[in-house]
């Protein structure tokens, strides 16, 4: 009876995309809560056509509240109140319903229905396992043309242990992650479904893998690592169909990395890992794999290098998903490709004045999306200063667009840094989701865009070191 009766709030209470094809009920109940408040489910499924989606409702004067959403693959989604995140596991055609304190969200949920049992293992797990879900606390390791994630707790095992003592930590983490699933399935065989069992067990082998493979990739010349670390690898099967688990997309990623080095980084690096995908996966996660190589590859200094493989690409992919995330990364590619004209902007200066980039029409601009909590964006913005006086004499605009929640963390920045003494600095007033970041096709920072005077996109430097910007935007100042 329950689900029946939250079913009737569900045109009341759920904000449904245009053109959804609802096959997911979640309803559920807050206890204590403010009746004010707003529940929110996001379904991120990037990874398959670029789509992140967002229901939105408010609980009724009981707390009662209701999604019916759509789900492509089994996954993680997210469900947010009172500004605070947990997760939840769904499978198409899945029912969920959901008791929650609000006081103690996202710790105490209760679960009942189809996908109640899975649930509540997976809250389980997690105490165990805790994930980071504020992406802003997650430490980046670069190599190449890849950024390792990395939680605040790996991290910390990770710089305090020798490679030695943290095999053996993950071992053993595996190990008993390993043997909890093996109990819960030996006392209650059928509690569990059967797609939630395939996704827990490669939960486990790959959060294992990736943190393995990362920590001998960032420390191997601290540690002298050599090949005979990565034995682990042998072990380890590469092509799965589960690419709805999240630790096992980023396993694809540094695996083909590593490949790509291990090979002598001979090539473009999209289209050689587009290639060496082919020798070790098959049907999805091949099919995935060159998705996300071919829309990197259009997101990259030399999108036009892509083309060929996008062309080849639609002609063999049976997956609908998959080809709508590259045909908008072309789209895209083709949108800021040299010589198409960069969107125009009106923002706030840190005086409180309105810049827009029809003002510096006729100057060459270096236009440098950042934030505060960025890294390796304060990194770029201090070594770009080595090179930007001259530049500004000579007539460069330095245009850096922050994409901070507040203007206050951001003038903070700005002084923290000394960033203020030169350039030019706005605020953008919208996250990296929407607004001027959405035009520009910003998915990361730090990112940038070198337009000329006419007011277009120009070709960036292949090389990304600060002397390679720098020739750049000294030969197009010199041009008419």
């Amino acid at each position: 009876m329950r689900f029946i009766v939250f079913n009737l709030f569900i045109g009341l209470l759920l904000s449904l995309p245009a053109m959804a094809v609802p096959n997911v009920l979640i309803s559920g109940k807050i206890n204590f809560g403010n009746q004010v408040q707003k529940i929110e489910v996001t379904v991120n499924e990037k990874y398959l056509n670029g789509d992140l989606t967002s229901y939105t409702g408010t609980p009724d004067r009981e707390g009662h509240f209701a999604f019916n959403i759509e789900l492509k693959e089994a996954q993680l989604v997210s469900i947010r109140y009172n500004n605070k995140r947990g997760v939840l596991f769904l499978e198409p055609s899945d029912t969920l319903h959901i008791e929650l304190n609000a006081a103690q969200f996202p710790k105490g949920m209760q679960f009942g229905g189809k996908g109640g049992k899975n649930n509540a293992y997976l809250d389980s797990y997690y105490q165990k396992n805790p994930p980071e879900l504020n992406q802003f606390k997650l430490k980046q390791y670069q190599t190449g043309n890849y950024w390792y994630v990395n939680t605040p707790q790996m991290d910390q095992w990770m710089l305090a242990q020798t490679p030695v003592i943290f095999r053996g930590t993950m071992d053993k983490r595996k190990m008993e992650a390993q043997s909890m699933l093996d109990l819960n399935r030996a006392n209650y065989p059928d509690a569990l479904t059967p797609a939630f069992v395939e996704f827990i067990n490669t939960e486990i082998i790959y959060d294992w893998a990736y943190h393995l493979m990362l920590y001998g990739v960032v420390f191997k010349n601290k540690y002298g690592i050599t090949n005979e670390y990565f034995g682990f690898l042998q072990e380890t099967p590469v092509d799965i169909p589960t690419i709805g688990n999240y630790w096992y997309r980023e396993f694809l990623k540094g695996y083909f990395e590593k490949k790509f080095k291990d090979q002598g980084e001979v090539g473009t690096p999209e289209l050689e890992k587009y290639k060496l995908a082919q020798e070790f996966l098959t049907d999805k996660s091949l099919y995935y794999f060159q998705s996300e190589m071919i829309a990197k590859g259009f997101r990259s200094n030399e999108p036009m290098n892509m083309v060929s493989k996008y062309f080849e690409f639609s002609e063999v992919n049976p997956y609908a998903h998959f080809g709508e995330k590259a045909a908008a990364n072309f789209e895209e590619a083709v949108k800021f490709a040299s010589g198409s004209p960069a969107p125009g902007f009106s923002l706030i200066n840190a005086g409180g004045e309105t810049v827009g980039l029809e003002d510096m029409r006729g100057n060459v601009v270096y236009l440098n999306f950042w934030a505060s909590w960025c890294k390796p964006c304060i990194q770029k913005m201090d070594k770009l200063k080595s090179i930007q006086p001259i530049l500004e004499k000579e007539g460069v605009k330095f245009v850096n667009i922050s994409l901070d929640k507040t203007k206050e963390a951001w003038a903070s920045a700005l002084n923290r840094y000394q960033f203020n003494n030169s350039g030019i600095h706005l605020f953008a007033n919208s996250e990296i989701e929407s607004g001027i970041a959405s035009e520009y096709g910003v998915r990361i920072l730090p990112q940038y865009y070198i337009i000329n005077k006419d007011g277009a996109f120009a070709t960036k430097p292949k090389k990304k070191d600060i002397l390679a910007i720098q020739q750049t935007l000294k030969e197009l100042n010199r041009q008419n």
